[in-house]
C-alpha cells in the first residue's frame, strides 16, 4: 500500500517516575529517555517498517532536534522531499510516565503549527496516488483539512485520530472516512456526560453505542475505532454491528506511542485485504509490542515482528 502522512515531528524528552505528580510536587525521575517522535513521525515510521511505502508531509525547525529528524528519516528510507524547514523551533515534548505505563503528555508543537494548504498542495502528486491519508491534530489544522478535501476530491480514503482534541469542523468530518480515538477522546467527540468506565469491551459496547447511533446521523463516515488501552479495541460500523477484540497480555512498561503504533498498524491491515476483525487485531499486537517496551520509535515493530508476536500472543480475554 502507499499511504500518504500529514504528520508531526515532537523532539521527545520522556521521565520516568514511581508515580505521576500531582500540581505542585517535585519527584526525582529514575531515568531520562530522549528520541524523535511525534504522532505524526511515528506512525509513517510505524507503517513503513510494516511494509507500506510512506510519503511523509512534515515541519521541523532549522535546530538540532530538526537536523537529527532528517537523519531518522535517511535511516527509514522515507524521502524527506515533503519535509518543510522554518525558522520556528521543531516541536518538543514532555512525558511522564509512572511504574505502571501511565503517562502524561505535554507538547509545545513549533513548526508543526506552520504547516498549511500551500504545503498541501506541493505534495498534491503524492497524496493523490496514495491509498489513503492518514492525519493526527499535533499539526495545523488548516493543512489536515487541505489534505483530505484533496483526498475526497481524488477518491482517497482518509482516516484522522483528533489528538491532541480540538472541535471539528464540519467540513473535515465531512471529508473523514475513518475515525480513530482512545477513551478520552471518544468522550470529546460524542459529547459524552460521563467518562468510559472501562470494566469490560462489553460494558463500554453499551455506554458508547447511544451517543455513537446519534454521531451516525451528523457524520458520513464509516468507521469508528475506540481503543481501550489494556482491553482492546471496538470498531463501529454504520450498518453493522460492533466489533469487540481483546487487547494481548503483555507487561506494560510505556503506554507512550502505543496509540500511533496501533494507527499504523490499521492503515496497513485495512489496505491489506484484511477483514475488519484481522486488522484490528493486527493493530492490537503493534499497539502491544510498543507498550511492552521503553521508547516508541525504536518499539515500532516490523511485519515479521508482529506475525511472530501473534503466533505466541494470549488475549486479555482468554
Amino acid at each position: 500500500m502507499r499511504l500518504f502522512v500529514v504528520g508531526s515531528f515532537i523532539q521527545a524528552c520522556c521521565w520516568r517516575l514511581p508515580r505521576l505528580p500531582v500540581a505542585g510536587e517535585t519527584l526525582t525521575a529514575s531515568a531520562l529517555h530522549i528520541e524523535a517522535g511525534g504522532k505524526g513521525l511515528n506512525v509513517a515510521v510505524g507503517a513503513k517498517r510494516l511494509g507500506a511505502e510512506v510519503d511523509l508531509l512534515l515541519a521541523i525547525g532549522h535546530d538540532v532536534a530538526g537536523d537529527h529528524l532528517l537523519e531518522v528519516l535517511q535511516g527509514e528510507i522515507i524521502d524527506s522531499k515533503h519535509v518543510h524547514r522554518f525558522a520556528e523551533n521543531s516541536g518538543h515534548g514532555v512525558g511522564l510516565l509512572d511504574e505502571h505505563g501511565q503517562n502524561m503528555i505535554v507538547i509545545y508543537p513549533g513548526a508543526n503549527q506552520l504547516l498549511n494548504s500551500e504545503h498541501v498542495q506541493s505534495a498534491a502528486k503524492a497524496l493523490m496516488e496514495a491509498d489513503m491519508v492518514y492525519a493526527q491534530l499535533e499539526v495545523n489544522i488548516e493543512a489536515v483539512s487541505a489534505a483530505f478535501v484533496m483526498a475526497k476530491q481524488a477518491g482517497v480514503q482518509t482516516m484522522l485520530n483528533p489528538s491532541p482534541w480540538q472541535p471539528l469542523s464540519t467540513q473535515l468530518l465531512a471529508n473523514t472516512d475513518i475515525l480513530v480515538v482512545n477513551e478520552v477522546e471518544a468522550v470529546d467527540l460524542l459529547s459524552l456526560t460521563m467518562p468510559l468506565e472501562k470494566v469490560s469491551l462489553e460494558a463500554s459496547t453499551a455506554q458508547l453505542q447511544p451517543a455513537i447511533e446519534t454521531f451516525w446521523h451528523s457524520w458520513s463516515g464509516s468507521l469508528l475505532v475506540v481503543t481501550l488501552g489494556a482491553l482492546g479495541s471496538i470498531a463501529f460500523q454504520r450498518t453493522q454491528a460492533p466489533i469487540q477484540v481483546a487487547a494481548f497480555e503483555v507487561g506494560a512498561l510505556d503506554s507512550i506511542g502505543a496509540g500511533d503504533a496501533f494507527a499504523s498498524g490499521l492503515c496497513v491491515a485495512l489496505n491489506g485485504n484484511q477483514c475488519l476483525k484481522q486488522a484490528l487485531t493486527f493493530a492490537n499486537a503493534c499497539g502491544a509490542i510498543v507498550a511492552s517496551k521503553s521508547g516508541v520509535l525504536n518499539a515500532l515493530p516490523t511485519a515479521a515482528t508482529v506475525a511472530t508476536f501473534l503466533e505466541s500472543a494470549t488475549a486479555v480475554s482468554a
